[in-house]
């Protein structure tokens, strides 16, 4: 269809847009080393590239067909892995990295000045996910294992974006500028993480467990458009490269879960299944879980007012308080 504010900016956007064509191979091996029965090191490595999907090919899909830079992303990956089982433990240690070079991200809001949304698409975007896992179970007794679980990771850019702004209602040209998106880390989860879980069985189909968790190294999605070059260079104080040109580190915190559940077979091998779970027993709401930068900045005209730097402040996701899931199944 044909959007009119398309045609008012002297660009495309009705009928079938152009057809893109990439090949993109995928080659992955592994190899794993038996040290003795109990003991094994395994490797795996992945080389691929991957080609654009159509959410984030489009600058602005709702009203051009102006596309972004049709190039694959490069993916390569490699994790090295030592797992054991004992008698009364068993685990398993991994490190892993992962490079991705030349993605696109697309990011969108309203802009307040020029009255109208604005898609700001990041080109040769370059990550880095690394880190450490660990996860070990010890069996204390016949109804009692021990379960540790953790993670040291870090997930960060690597390199300054490019930055496209694109404004739908024509206010302005599509504009081109530099993002400063190297070393801001990922803002997809905690980096690090770790729980200790108390489990329970009973040879009659009864089992239970209690488990405590800590998140930390977590982070505010950015706003790119308070990274841009053009407006990193109004920052002319220190403490206006803080409010509004850092990243912002949120604080860790714990959670309690538990859970209890009964299992009953039948004759026919059927089952029924019943469980109770709790989730954030101690209602640690104050928890945030996520969050991001507003994409608006305090501008007295052409200038960022010092008197202003917290006007916009970052949005947050908090932790959802106690609650409680009951599930029953029936497997047949």
């Amino acid at each position: 269809m044909e959007n009119g504010r398309a045609t008012n900016l002297g660009v495309i956007s009705f009928g079938q847009g152009k057809t893109w064509f990439t090949t993109d191979p995928s080659l992955k091996a592994g190899a794993t080393y038996k040290i003795d029965g109990r003991n094994r090191l395994s490797i795996n490595v992945l080389a691929e590239t991957r080609a654009p999907q159509v959410d984030n090919s489009y600058i602005s899909q709702r009203i051009k067909d102006t596309t972004v830079p049709m190039e694959s992303e490069k993916v390569l990956s490699y994790d090295l892995n030592y797992t054991f089982s004992l008698p009364s433990i068993r685990g398993r240690i991994s490190g892993f990295r992962t490079h991705s070079l030349d993605g696109v991200e697309l990011n969108g809001y309203y802009d307040d000045i020029n009255q109208t949304f604005v898609n700001h698409v990041l080109t040769k975007v370059n990550k880095i996910y690394q880190g450490i896992e660990m996860g070990v179970a010890i069996k204390l007794n016949t109804a009692f294992t021990l379960s540790l679980a953790g993670t040291i990771a870090d997930y960060h850019y690597t390199k300054d974006a490019v930055g496209l702004l694109s404004f739908e209602n024509g206010a302005k040209p599509d504009q081109i500028d530099t993002v400063r998106m190297n070393n801001i880390k990922l803002s997809n989860g905690p980096q690090t993480a770790g729980s200790i879980s108390l489990n329970y069985f009973h040879p009659k189909m009864w089992f239970a467990d209690i488990t405590l968790n800590y998140f930390d190294q977590n982070y505010l999605d950015v706003s790119p458009l308070r990274l841009t070059k053009t407006n990193m260079a109004l920052y002319t104080t220190p403490e206006m490269v803080n409010a509004l040109g850092k990243q912002e580190r949120i604080k860790g915190g714990f959670l309690l879960d538990a859970s209890i559940g009964k299992l009953i077979y039948f004759k026919n091998r059927n089952s029924l299944n019943f469980n109770l779970s709790a989730s954030n027993i101690l209602n640690n709401t104050n928890m945030i879980t996520g969050g991001y930068s507003q994409s608006r900045l305090p501008l007295n005209g052409t200038v960022i007012d010092p008197n202003s730097l917290y006007k916009f402040p970052s949005k947050y996701y908090y932790a959802w308080g106690f609650n409680v899931f009951f599930n029953v199944s029936y497997k047949f």
